[in-house]
């Protein structure tokens, strides 16, 4: 996660045996975890450095969202005709929590697990687990432009009124009201990410 809050910034190298003790753990799996974010991409081997934190440009959020968008509007589209009144329940109750989470000081983290929750209610719908781990993957990467997205004071507001109109959306049975609401939520994390970076 302190690559995430930027406690660790692009180009910082990753030294196991400073990690260790920051983390309470011993070295294999800090080793491990290395690994890890390097096959998500946000760590990268450079020669005679070792690990370093990678950076991810506006042209990266951009080609990651541009994936994003495509590939969630495909679930979204496919989740649509299966989506019955328990997900649509289960929907509005994740939303009631995400709502809850200033009241609660609850931290970053866990409001980008609800949202997470919220978007996967919907895409287990799709019935198709290897589009979901496509999904669950890209959101790995991306967490870094979640992480800003949701600093910004406006985003936790914004985000629950756009899953309410999701649910209306779904409630009402308006197949493109919705996927175009899939996509401008992505787009503004996108958004909120590159004015972060600035």
């Amino acid at each position: 996660m302190n690559i995430v809050t930027g406690k660790y910034r692009a180009g910082d190298r990753l030294v196991e045996r400073n990690l260790v003790p920051d983390l309470g753990v011993s070295r294999t799996p800090v080793r491990e975890a290395i690994r890890k974010l390097e096959g998500l991409g946000l760590v990268r081997s450079v020669p005679q450095k070792g690990a370093v934190v990678a950076e991810l440009s506006p042209a990266d959020a951009d080609a990651l969202y541009f994936l994003r968008v495509h590939i969630e509007r495909l679930a979204a589209g496919l989740s649509f005709y299966n989506i019955d009144k328990d997900d649509l329940e289960e929907l509005r109750r994740i939303n009631r929590e995400l709502r809850q989470c200033p009241k609660k000081q609850a931290n970053l983290f866990e409001m980008i697990e609800r949202d997470r929750q919220f978007h996967q209610t919907i895409y287990r719908a799709s019935k198709n687990r290897f589009l979901i781990e496509v999904i669950d993957e890209l959101r790995l990467r991306c967490y870094v432009i979640a992480y800003y997205a949701w600093t910004n004071p406006g985003r936790i507001k914004a985000s629950v009124d756009e899953h309410r109109e999701i649910i209306k959306s779904l409630k009402q049975k308006d197949r493109l009201r919705f996927e175009g609401l899939i996509e401008h939520q992505l787009t503004s994390a996108k958004l909120f990410y590159l004015e972060a970076m600035r």
